[in-house]
């Protein structure tokens, strides 16, 4: 295996770059060059080692190597110290496997992050740990997302991603209907554009109002589990939801697109 770039890979780099762009732009371009990289030099190491944990996806087909990676990744954390972790993930998916502990663990090192996915929140408060970051994009569920804006509301800060957030898509599956469970505004997400809400029916026209609250907000997709058409009113569509399709789905957004349900 090569541990530097190829002639062809340097013929690829766009032109007039320095050397340490060259180096970025091969890493970025394969992640297993950029492993190898890791072993020309320190100075090599220093340089690609934050693009290899740019994406960190702690999701897995299998459940044992899901905790293969998870163990992996903590393993990482224990081995660097906690400021390279938050400069350098930027999008970040947690299972609802993980563990509690690693799950807390993972969220308080890793504050610099852009584009969040975490379904680990019934089990672990989410508003402190998420709340320095920058975030752009979120998924999670619906209830744990409420929780961050209404503590919020009580005195304390907003979070920091209220004036960042463009992308946010919560689910609700909760045994009580949405209609009666206490939701607050989102008049705070200025920047927000666009929202996917997953639940089992059509909200109330209180819980409408709730979420088409933020002030930019171009599209709000009530996505349900059995609905026979597509159904337009105003900025709110209607539309079936598919099973969720995970890491695959949200990987769109490490590779510059949005997740094809953001254009339906």
């Amino acid at each position: 295996m090569q541990l530097i770039p190829t002639i062809s890979d340097l013929h690829a780099a766009p032109s007039k770059l320095r050397p340490a762009e060259i180096f970025l732009h091969v890493a970025r371009e394969d992640l297993a060059h950029a492993l190898s990289l890791l072993r020309v030099s320190k100075a090599i190491h220093s340089l690609v080692a934050p693009v290899i944990y740019e994406t960190v996806i702690l999701d897995h087909p299998d459940r044992n190597g899901l905790y293969a990676r998870v163990q992996s990744f903590m393993l990482a954390i224990a081995s660097q110290p906690a400021y390279f972790f938050a400069r350098a993930v930027k999008n970040l998916y947690i299972h609802a496997l993980v563990p509690p502990a690693d799950a807390v663990r993972i969220l308080t090192v890793c504050t610099g992050v852009v584009n969040l996915v975490c379904w680990k929140d019934w089990r672990i408060r989410l508003a402190p740990l998420i709340h320095p970051m920058p975030l752009r994009s979120l998924t999670t569920h619906l209830l744990a997302f409420s929780s961050c804006i209404a503590e919020a509301g009580d005195g304390a800060a907003l979070p920091a991603w209220c004036g960042t957030l463009e992308f946010l898509e919560v689910a609700y599956w909760g045994a009580e209907a949405l209609d009666v469970v206490p939701l607050p505004s989102l008049a705070p997400l200025v920047a927000l554009r666009e929202l996917n809400l997953r639940a089992f029916g059509r909200p109330a026209p209180r819980v409408l109002d709730v979420l088409l609250s933020p002030p930019r907000l171009r599209r709000l997709r009530v996505m349900l589990r059995l609905l026979p058409d597509i159904l337009v009113s105003g900025k709110v569509k209607y539309l079936a939801s598919s099973p969720h399709e995970g890491a695959s789905l949200w990987r769109n957004y490490v590779d510059g697109a949005y997740p094809h349900c953001w254009s339906l």
